[in-house]
Formats: structure tokens, sequence, C-alpha cells
């Protein structure tokens, strides 16, 4: 963990946001069946850096999973992600997206053909 203290409060419903991030941490370890590393950064966002004009609280999840094709991360927040999972419908991230859209939030995912796997939520503060 790598979490930034005294961070503004985002208004929102802590259980949904609670779930999302669950919904995010479990896709994670998921993706390193052998083992790895799943680091949770939390961060100040200044209001000149958000490119919204106010402040903004940041989430990262990052992992070192076999990463995600470029494909993968266009259609990760819809229904239409399929997944190689044995189990699950392929919806967890896509109800991520709609629980950050709904606390009008933003959803970011960097990953590469070099493996791992970043996910970036963005919640404005209530400050």
């Amino acid at each position: 963990q790598e979490l930034q203290p005294d961070l503004p409060q985002v208004l929102g419903d802590a259980t949904q946001l609670e779930q999302a991030f669950l919904t995010v941490t479990l896709n994670a370890a998921e993706a390193m069946p052998q083992g790895g590393t799943l680091t949770v950064r939390s961060y100040a966002v200044n209001p000149s850096e958000s490119g919204t004009g106010s402040a903004q609280v940041a989430v990262e999840f990052e992992d070192t999973g076999a990463g995600m094709t470029e494909d993968q991360q266009r259609r990760a927040f819809s229904s239409l992600l399929t997944t190689t999972k044995a189990k699950g419908t392929g919806l967890g991230l896509a109800i991520v997206g709609r629980i950050i859209e709904a606390h009008r939030g933003t959803l970011r995912i960097v990953s590469g053909r070099q493996g791992g796997t970043r996910i970036i939520v963005k919640l404005p503060s209530a400050a």
C-alpha cells in the first residue's frame, strides 16, 4: 500500500465504492494465478492537474499479472468484455465502470505487452 495521508473526503455511497474497489482487487488477484504483487496507491490530484478544474482523489490498483490486450482495455468497462476465466461473466469491470461513473469519477487502464495492469480511479473530492 502507498496511501497518502490526510486525503480530502469524497462524497459517495461507501458500499458501492467498496464493491467497486473489491472487484478491481479480485480481478487483479485473478490476473496473477502464480502469485505476484498488487500495489494500491491513493493520492490527491490538484485542480490544475485534474483537467476538471476541481480537486480529485485518485486510487490506483497496479498488478504484476500478464496484462491486458488493447482490445480488452477498450472493452473492459462495457458489458461486451469476454473473459478468459473458467468462472464468471466478465461483467465485473462493467459494473465498476457504472459505479464510478455514477460518482462522477473516471477510470483509466494502463497495460502493456510486458505485463502488469494499472487501473486508475479518480473521484471528485468533497472539498
